[in-house]
């Protein structure tokens, strides 16, 4: 059994013309991606992106082995390039046999 932890990460995307999206993202779960955060976040066009993840510290009461822990939000910042030859000509893969049970 896995758990999921209640946080809220806000996600800041911009490009060298400057700020394109400040969002909340959502958490969801699919049959295909388990559990994950996301949203659906438009893009100005193809290029170089700069994204900081702002992660909020644990919203819940911690208790036994978590108290002092996961008290702290965290900070990510990565870049990544949109270039729709590579986006819009992803090969897609059922993956059946990795179908949970209930």
């Amino acid at each position: 059994m896995k758990t999921i932890l209640p946080v809220d990460i806000s996600v800041e995307i911009s490009n060298s013309d400057g700020l394109i999206s400040l969002t909340n993202v959502w958490p969801m779960i699919s049959p295909n991606m388990g559990f994950h955060y996301g949203d659906n976040i438009a893009l100005s066009g193809e290029g170089q992106y700069d994204v900081t993840l702002q992660i909020s510290p644990l919203q819940a009461n911690l208790t036994d082995l978590f108290v002092g822990r996961l008290a702290e939000g965290q900070l990510a910042k990565m870049q990544f390039t949109f270039d729709t030859t590579d986006t819009y000509n992803l090969e897609i893969r059922r993956l059946d046999e990795k179908a949970g049970t209930r």
